[in-house]
């Protein structure tokens, strides 16, 4: 019995091998730029940038349901791991037109059985299929973009967390120092407004704290929310009364509240507007 994983990753597509090198010329450009990309690759890219080999532990993150599944295969404590399992050395891909195509992990691996034995092999040779084989085309022509776009020898210095930390940004988010870092516009920090704004932004979910410091900071770079690798504390907060004259130039970088409003009014103003 063959291995079945998610359908999408192994649908060969040729036409688009100029969407990923231009992707990869995108990526390699924020990088130089230094602006934050709202691109969610996983870890497992960024390894293969710099030449490591993705791990079970990558295929976790990118199929948890999968890698958890080939986990359990590698924990299984018993000998009849033929039996229970029932798998072989191959794996179901399916083609762009929706062709089932089975593809053997090793020479004659239909008529392989996985057994205790063999079984990290198998896992092995699973992963490497996921993440070199099935992928190896697009991700010549991403890594062939992204390097004409910034320079190899810099790339090289990072690991592979640091490299998509530096892409992606800190998701790690002090908002008690943001707090403490806010200037205000004809309001003292004491203020009851001002305390009222900060009582509410502090009850608020994290992705609706997010969804706030994206519309009102300085921490929004082209559309995509994220904090650079320096922390919150780059960013700032300023906080002005909706009457005040403030240069229209401004208005995506400032948050105004209303003079003396409850907490549910600054909740509701700071949301849709």
């Amino acid at each position: 019995m063959q291995a079945n994983l998610p359908r999408s990753v192994f649908k060969q597509e040729p036409e688009f091998d100029d969407v990923f090198r231009l992707v990869g010329i995108l990526v390699g450009l924020a990088l130089q730029k230094h602006f934050l990309a709202n691109f969610r690759f996983p870890l497992a890219l960024y390894k293969k940038l710099l030449q490591v080999q993705p791990t079970l532990d990558d295929l976790k993150e990118l199929f948890p349901v999968v890698g958890s599944s080939l986990q359990k295969l590698l924990d299984y404590k018993y000998d009849d791991v033929e039996d229970v399992f029932c798998l072989d050395f191959t794996v179901m891909m399916e083609m762009n037109d929706g062709t089932p195509v089975l593809h053997e992990l090793i020479p004659k691996g239909k008529e392989t059985p996985v057994q205790k034995h063999n079984r990290k092999q198998f896992v092995d040779a699973y992963v490497d299929y996921v993440f070199n084989t099935s992928v190896q085309k697009h991700f010549t022509a991403f890594a062939t973009g992204f390097r004409s776009s910034f320079p190899l020898n810099v790339v090289n210095v990072f690991q592979p967390v640091e490299l998509r930390a530096i892409v992606h940004g800190n998701t790690e988010y002090e908002w008690k120092m943001l707090e403490e870092k806010a200037t205000y516009n004809k309001y003292k920090p004491n203020d009851q407004t001002i305390k009222n704004f900060w009582t509410v932004f502090n009850q608020l979910p994290e992705e609706e704290k997010k969804n706030f410091l994206g519309k009102y900071s300085f921490c929004i770079i082209n559309g995509w929310f994220g904090i650079s690798l320096s922390g919150i504390h780059n960013c700032l907060a300023y906080v002005y009364p909706m009457t005040s004259q403030e240069p229209i130039s401004q208005l995506r970088q400032l948050s105004a509240v209303p003079g003396f409003a409850p907490p549910k009014l600054i909740l509701w103003h700071a949301l849709n507007t």
